[in-house]
């Protein structure tokens, strides 16, 4: 069986027209997928192109049976059905299963996507944020600089010194986000100034001691660490929200807010009111 299995999932997995058609996504977020695809596989015992709607339904009964959380049950729902659409796209499969358990379940006035109590999220107020960037180490000025601009870690740790540009009172930077897209966001130059000094980087903007750049997870930790000596469980995420609250609050339009963070997704932005922040709050370090 397990042969059978390892079979399976390799032809379906290492499918060239899949691949290539997520090809525009970034790594993290394509490997995301394929993990989730792997999962699925494992569960149906079948071929991609051989699934239908109650596959899809079974699978994710068996992930809510396994306790994930709603927001983890959609994510998952969207890759496979990301991957099924490369699929239609490519012409090997002539229905999106993911698609047609939706518009079944439409018909019946419900809806396939898991609802969420966005108001249980752990909040990140402004004082917390004071006090994990009291010091000027290396843990505080990258909860600064996050907190400052909303970029992701991921894309935090990939700035290059060269990406740096000085614009008056702020630098300007220019990111690469998910699917390989560019967006430029500013900084206060103080700021900046200060993370050069303390981590002297001859390449990258946040560089380690031996010269190399920081693994996302790496960063994790310092910050959950930082924050947890407040006995607040707050990760890179929540100052992601933080920054978006404080343009929220200052009034810019949510399809600005959108670009400027680089997210895809405008109605998510009406959820990330976890704290009032005062408008001029966005470099207190």
């Amino acid at each position: 069986m397990n042969e059978i299995m390892n079979k399976i999932t390799t032809n379906d997995l290492i499918n060239s027209s899949v691949i290539l058609s997520l090809r525009n996504l970034s790594e993290n977020t394509r490997l995301s997928y394929l993990r989730t695809a792997r999962q699925f596989l494992i569960f149906s015992g079948k071929d991609l192109k051989l699934t239908d709607e109650t596959d899809v339904l079974n699978f994710i009964e068996n992930l809510d049976t396994q306790g994930y959380k709603n927001a983890t049950i959609n994510q998952k729902r969207y890759s496979l059905q990301t991957i099924f659409n490369a699929m239609l796209i490519d012409g090997t499969i002539k229905l999106n299963p993911v698609t047609e358990l939706s518009r079944k379940i439409a018909s019946n006035g419900k809806k396939l996507n898991r609802p969420i109590d966005y108001n249980k999220k752990e909040k990140l107020e402004l004082p917390a944020i004071h006090e994990a960037t009291k010091q000027n180490d290396k843990t505080g000025l990258i909860i600064s600089f996050l907190k400052g601009c909303g970029c992701r870690v991921s894309e935090m740790i990939n700035i290059q010194l060269k990406d740096i540009k000085e614009n008056g009172n702020l630098f300007s930077i220019t990111i690469k986000g998910k699917g390989s897209k560019y967006r430029v966001i500013e900084i206060d130059k103080t700021l900046i100034e200060q993370i050069k000094t303390v981590f002297n980087g001859k390449t990258y903007l946040f560089e380690t001691r031996t010269g190399k750049k920081y693994h996302r997870c790496s960063i994790y930790r310092m910050i959950s660490i930082r924050f947890a000596k407040q006995s607040i469980k707050a990760g890179c995420h929540l100052l992601r929200h933080f920054y978006a609250t404080y343009m929220i609050e200052a009034g810019f339009s949510l399809k600005a807010i959108a670009d400027y963070l680089g997210h895809s997704f405008i109605t998510l932005l009406k959820y990330y009111d976890h704290s009032k922040i005062p408008i001029r709050a966005r470099f207190i370090y």
